[in-house]
């Protein structure tokens, strides 16, 4: 009992300790991520929540950078603010277009897309003391879009262009890996997503659309790196 008694008070006096010393600290981070991946008819049109989908012969390359600021409040929470720059362009998809006359054309188009925005996330860091360690980090996003769709194959090929936004709210967890008191990687999947975005359709055959998603992305093409440093 005595024994007991004396680890359950050096354990107290050693969080103690740790408390006093803690100081709440900046830091900076980023990342870049790379993928290229073939989607499926079910698999959503670069972007989630904006466009039609696709066909089975589509591939989608998306390339992003995602630098980040926040502050740690203590061992175990923090708060940041992210933002993203992403290019993607998929080929091989089609769109049915109705003519006038009543006939209908598979029309075979290339589209590329620009996203802009950012998040404002929190960092719940389980067993912080440990080199490497687990956190689940929830975030609220804002992105906005532009799409330029150029329509192959017919008599007088044509850019169709639009522009969107999408409000997001993802969980997202992780593992992070202290390589010394300043410097810390991260590895992290999406993980469970709501977004909901509007597309504005400005001519020919993009169309305003509102959509709204919930996704649950626990595969490869959800993996992100980053480097942090603490100052």
């Amino acid at each position: 009992m005595k024994q007991s008694f004396f680890t359950l008070l050096m354990a107290c006096i050693s969080l103690s300790a740790f408390a006093q010393e803690f100081h709440p600290q900046w830091f900076l981070g980023g990342g870049l991520q790379f993928s290229i991946r073939n989607l499926d008819s079910s698999s959503p049109l670069i972007g989630g929540p904006f466009f039609s989908t696709s066909d089975q012969s589509t591939q989608q390359t998306t390339f992003s950078i995602t630098p980040y600021i926040g502050r740690e409040i203590n061992p175990y929470f923090a708060l940041g603010l992210q933002a993203q720059l992403s290019y993607a362009k998929a080929t091989g998809f089609s769109s049915i277009i109705f003519s006038s006359n009543g006939t209908a054309d598979i029309i075979q188009q290339e589209s590329t897309m620009k996203d802009y925005g950012g998040n404002l996330f929190a960092r719940f860091n389980l067993m912080p003391f440990n080199a490497l360690h687990f956190f689940l980090q929830p975030a609220l996003g804002f992105f906005y879009n532009q799409r330029s769709t150029v329509a192959e194959n017919i008599q007088s090929p044509s850019i169709n262009n639009s522009s969107g936004y999408a409000l997001s709210a993802a969980l997202s967890p992780g593992l992070g890996y202290h390589i010394n008191e300043r410097w810390r990687i991260l590895a992290s999947m999406t993980g469970i997503r709501y977004q909901f975005g509007k597309n504005n359709g400005r001519n020919s055959f993009t169309f305003a659309t509102t959509t709204s998603d919930l996704d649950v992305l626990f595969n490869l093409s959800s993996l992100f790196f980053a480097l942090e440093f603490k100052f």
